[in-house]
């Protein structure tokens, strides 16, 4: 009878009563269960937003926007490589690029200086196209352009951004005004995309 009671109840040497305070996630090793900690035994949330953003749209080698020889026009002058549907893509150099729209800075001639802001952005065939918050826009300062700048269209990805300042108390129109400082404009800057970086490994 006794020896059927010590197989019903078994006790076992060295059994330890688990801490039902504990807080985290619980990890084995080598037989001991203790709190895991985060960023050393697994990968915490942070960094596994960080991955899946680098799977998402975006540029892996910048295109280096640059005014054209035809200032009226812009262009890249480095292979791209960017990412869409987390497929990868490549575009070679490309010369005399034109704004999608003839938006303009200014149209009214308001007294004062006004900025304008255009999205360049790409999709998976190669296409550039531009993209600005408004058909006119008279934004009073360059970080209120900055601000307005609008995002990538649907399967395309952000090359960068130009931004035209145009002379004081006058208008631009885009593809027929120029870019060049002190010409039409009075400053216009190119400005690429930030590039996508791999995350560190955890």
């Amino acid at each position: 009878m006794n020896n059927q009671a010590s197989v019903l109840n078994p006790t076992f040497e060295g059994t330890t009563t688990l801490d039902t305070g504990l807080s985290g996630v619980l990890k084995a090793t080598a037989g001991v269960v203790s709190e895991a900690t985060a960023d050393t035994d697994f990968a915490s949330v942070s960094w596994v937003n960080e991955f899946v953003t680098y799977l998402s749209d975006g540029l892996l080698v910048s295109s280096d926007l640059a005014i054209s020889g035809t200032a009226e026009k812009f262009k890249t002058t480095s292979i791209a490589a960017y990412t869409i549907g987390s497929l990868n893509y490549t575009k070679a150099a490309t010369d005399n690029l034109t704004f999608t729209a003839a938006d303009t800075i200014n149209t009214g001639a308001a007294t004062g200086d006004f900025w304008g802001i255009w999205l360049v952005q790409i999709n998976a065939a190669g296409t550039v196209s531009t993209k600005s918050p408004s058909s006119d826009q008279v934004y009073a300062s360059s970080a209120l352009a900055l601000a307005a700048l609008p995002e990538a269209d649907a399967d395309n990805t952000s090359l960068g951004y130009i931004l035209i300042e145009a002379n004081t108390d006058s208008s631009w129109t885009a593809n027929t005004d120029d870019m060049t400082p002190a010409s039409d404009c009075q400053a216009s800057s190119f400005v690429d995309a930030s590039v996508k970086t791999v995350p560190s490994a955890k």
